[in-house]
């Protein structure tokens, strides 16, 4: 009796165990870890099947990340190797291989490239950090977040470009280095997130090409002093005509093109032209029309190299003085034109200009020497060309060209 009570007391106690087991099972069941989820600039990145986390790295199904980095897909079947491609940019992994390479370039992997259900899966940070994303890992929420800034348009034709985009919410400050080949200056922006969202409008400075954007960000409030770190490169094709250029760098006729677009704020231009052999230097003052120039520079300081040095001011072109001039761009010209230098034209004679060529052209019609052609010139000056007698008499100056002389008939001289 009493060894049954006691069987009966162990199955009691037994039956007590597994009751108090299966809740447990049954609370671990319900703390399983749950799926990790991956967004991109706060957009969730659908997969046919659920990331996984494997040794500290997250692999991913390739095609869904690869398309939504912008990036081109290649599929080799031989070599087992994936390529996503876009501008300055490609991007290559191996099924098994802990070697991938971003623009040709080897990095190694903490985990190889495998396949799961059929699917090729990939490391996400090292390829949406070689996209220029940065990766960002909720450990609660088992969130991974992909941030990227990018030009809306990957080419422009007004010499602007929006970029847009989300950074973490700590970033303070982005700074855009602005790198054309092209010139040896770096133009620098600054922008600042608003609440992570990143609207930054750049001005794409030195003309038409392909400009490399290097972006960096920092934690820091302070924007000029901030200790920035690198985040990715972007690049941009100019289709527009932004700064200032010269149609050649050689002439055999003392005479070149400046044109361009301007900023804005750019009132005047400001040109030192010198003739490196007889260091002789002339200056002219220019103001653009509506943000454009577009004029016929004269080298007429005699055949030789010049240099020309381009400044632009915030002030107008009718202050005496400027107070701040910035150096925008300088160039070297061979001049190999060898007439007399006092018979070439000028930005005051413009004795080339088509409308003074016909005119004189009509002028001297059945002349044949050079002296009755200048007697004929001269007796038509006399007897159409009228001085300025109230403005000379008033004191004041008139810098009329010869063909604005030509145009209003009028002269101060």
């Amino acid at each position: 009796m009493i060894t049954n009570i006691r069987r009966i007391g162990l199955m009691f106690v037994f039956a007590l165990g597994i009751m108090l087991v299966i809740p447990t099972l049954s609370q671990a069941a319900v703390t399983k870890e749950k799926p990790i989820l991956v967004y991109f600039n706060d957009e969730a990145i659908q997969f046919n099947i659920d990331p996984i986390s494997s040794q500290g790295t997250t692999l991913v199904e390739f095609r869904p990340i690869f398309e939504k980095l912008g990036l081109q897909i290649t599929w080799n079947q031989a070599t087992k190797t994936i390529g996503g491609y876009k501008e300055g940019l490609s991007v290559e992994l191996q099924v098994g291989s802990l070697i991938a390479k971003v623009n040709g370039v080897e990095h190694q992997l903490q985990i190889a490239p495998t396949v799961v259900n059929e699917r090729t899966v990939i490391p996400l940070r090292f390829v949406g950090e070689a996209a220029g994303s940065y990766v960002q890992w909720d450990q609660i929420g088992r969130i991974i977040h992909l941030y990227r800034i990018s030009p809306i348009q990957l080419s422009t034709t007004t010499n602007y470009s929006t970029i847009q985009g989300r950074t973490p919410i700590d970033i303070q400050w982005l700074r855009f280095d602005i790198i054309n080949p092209s010139s040896t200056e770096i133009t620098t922006v600054y922008a600042q997130p608003e609440e992570g969202f990143v609207n930054a409008e750049i001005y794409l400075p030195d003309g038409n090409g392909l400009y490399t954007i290097e972006v960096s960000q920092t934690k820091q409030s302070n924007k000029e002093t901030a200790l920035y770190v690198h985040n990715s490169n972007l690049t941009l094709v100019n289709l527009g005509n932004s700064g200032l250029h010269l149609d050649a760098v050689v002439t055999d006729h003392s005479q070149v093109r400046l044109y361009g677009e301007l900023l804005e704020a750019d009132k005047t231009i400001v040109l030192f032209i010198q003739n490196e052999a007889t260091k002789v230097i002339k200056q002219l003052f220019l103001a653009p029309v509506n943000q454009v120039l577009d004029e016929d520079i004269y080298l007429n300081l005699g055949e030789g190299s010049y240099i020309i040095d381009i400044y632009k001011t915030e002030e107008p072109i009718t202050n005496n003085e400027f107070k701040e001039l910035y150096l925008m761009k300088s160039y070297s010209i061979a001049n190999k034109d060898t007439r007399d230098m006092d018979l070439v034209p000028s930005e005051m004679v413009e004795s080339e200009h088509p409308e003074i060529v016909a005119l004189a052209e009509q002028i001297t019609q059945g002349s044949n020497s050079v002296q009755e052609k200048s007697l004929k010139i001269h007796d038509w000056v006399a007897g159409n060309i009228n001085y300025d007698a109230a403005t000379f008499l008033a004191g004041n100056d008139r810098m009329d060209t010869a063909l604005e002389v030509l145009r209003g008939r009028l002269t101060p001289d």
